[in-house]
Formats: structure tokens, sequence, C-alpha cells
């Protein structure tokens, strides 16, 4: 799984100074592949600094998800050195 992560100011600029803290959460299982499977609530927790070009490119690997058919969701908080803060889900 591919994510892109970028922080813009409200002209579509980009934020030099901006990090991310991404949580990866287990969502709704729809069906398991093997007998026992343990699906904790988070599955990946990061924090980066989104550098120059207010960007942070990510790759989820496969290793991280549990042997189950299910929704992931994604809770994002950016912040830059202003103090700001703001929060998406995907």
């Amino acid at each position: 799984m591919f994510l892109t992560l970028s922080a813009k100011t409200t002209n579509g600029l980009s934020v030099p100074d901006a990090e991310a803290e991404i949580f990866s959460l287990a969502g709704a299982i729809h069906r398991f592949h093997a007998e026992q499977v343990a699906v904790p609530d988070t599955l990946w927790h990061s924090k980066e600094s989104l550098g120059v070009r207010g960007e942070w490119r990510l790759v989820l690997p496969d290793s991280l998800l549990p042997a189950a058919s299910m929704d992931l969701r994604c809770h994002v908080y950016f912040n830059n050195s202003a103090g700001q803060l703001d929060f998406k889900k995907k």
C-alpha cells in the first residue's frame, strides 16, 4: 500500500516545516485467512518531517497486515513550527 502525505497552505503552497504523525488502524474484518489471527487495533505508527517539499511518500509493507480481509483506516496529524495542528482521516 502506498500513501502520499502532503501539507499545503490555503493557497496550495507546500508547508516546508510540517511534520506528520500517522496511525494505520484496523477497520472492519470481513474474513480471516488462517485458523488463528491476531489483529491489533493499531497496525502501524510513524512520525516524520515532510521536508522542504512538504511531502512524504510512504509504503506500508504487507508484513504489517494480518492474514485477514479487512478495511484499513488512517489517522494523520499534521503540525508545523507555528504550532498549528490539523487532523485528517481516510
